[in-house]
């Protein structure tokens, strides 16, 4: 699965990624995590890389620092380009006004996604509208395959983000519960070209295929606000689960905005590098 979402990133990211998650894969059991939150973890990333690297350029809020990405472990404070990286405040800008004077911005409390555009929370689906949206569409491939399934995963359903600045956002992360099936339909080609069919109408992209073995494929899509499609494929079952990232809840609209405001009279500097 993780090799299915290094696929899935831009290029130049995907060996680094998987080198990374496959590492904490390794040492998921010393730190006490379950492999289950390591894949959840690279999905939520690679679904947020995807997001970004999708948006026009005319969408991009980027300041001065558009080298930031790499922290020197050890240092507490890193200058560059008018963008302070503080160990204990995150990223802090030195904005200059008209007059001369300067103003430093703490962005540990920006409210939304580092190098995503606000707007996009703000217009796009709540995150109560994702779960619906997930559970429509993970019903309607699991209708259309015609196999009896059994729910996996229940309980916690939205999960926080961080804004990449070196806090948490107000968007949240939704992960329904996948669903596995008792058998494997008999028709693998035809199923397949079920889904994509599904996805497609839904405004997904064709999913990203990867061939674990010989026996068993996983597949991702990724939706038009941030969503993802997932499925492993065998030959005694299928695995769909649905996920979406930065999702603004309903009833936080008016404290989004309220928190966001301040931060409109600034361009975005480069998130850091998650």
């Amino acid at each position: 699965m993780l090799r299915l979402i290094a696929a899935s990133l831009p290029a130049a990211r995907r060996a680094d990624r998987l080198e990374e998650w496959l590492a904490d894969l390794e040492g998921s059991r010393e730190l006490g995590l379950s492999r289950r939150t390591v894949v959840l973890g690279a999905l939520r990333l690679g679904l947020t890389e995807n997001r970004v690297a999708r948006l026009r350029p005319r969408t991009w809020l980027v300041g001065g620092a558009a080298a930031l990405g790499i922290i020197v472990l050890g240092v507490p404070t890193v200058a560059i380009g008018g963008t302070i990286v503080d160990s204990a405040r995150g990223v802090v800008t030195v904005e200059r006004s008209a007059d001369g004077t300067e103003q430093t911005v703490s962005w540990r409390d920006y409210p939304g996604v580092g190098g995503a555009d606000p707007a996009e929370a703000l217009t796009g689906p709540t995150a109560e509208e994702g779960v619906r949206l997930g559970e429509a569409i993970t019903a309607e491939i699991r209708a259309a395959l015609d196999l009896d399934w059994t729910e996996e995963d229940g309980g916690q359903v939205y999960f926080p983000a961080e804004n990449r600045y070196g806090g948490l956002s107000m968007l949240v992360t939704v992960n329904t519960p996948a669903w596995l099936s008792a058998t494997a339909p008999q028709d693998a080609e035809r199923a397949m070209d079920v889904v994509r069919g599904i996805l497609d109408s839904h405004g997904f992209t064709a999913p990203v295929l990867v061939h674990n073995d010989a026996k068993t494929t996983s597949g991702l899509a990724a939706g038009p606000a941030g969503q993802w499609v997932s499925f492993t494929w065998s030959s005694a079952s299928v695995v769909v689960s649905y996920g979406a990232n930065a999702l603004l809840p309903a009833a936080d609209r008016a404290e989004f905005e309220r928190r966001l405001a301040p931060f409109l009279t600034y361009a975005q500097p480069a998130p850091l590098a998650s």
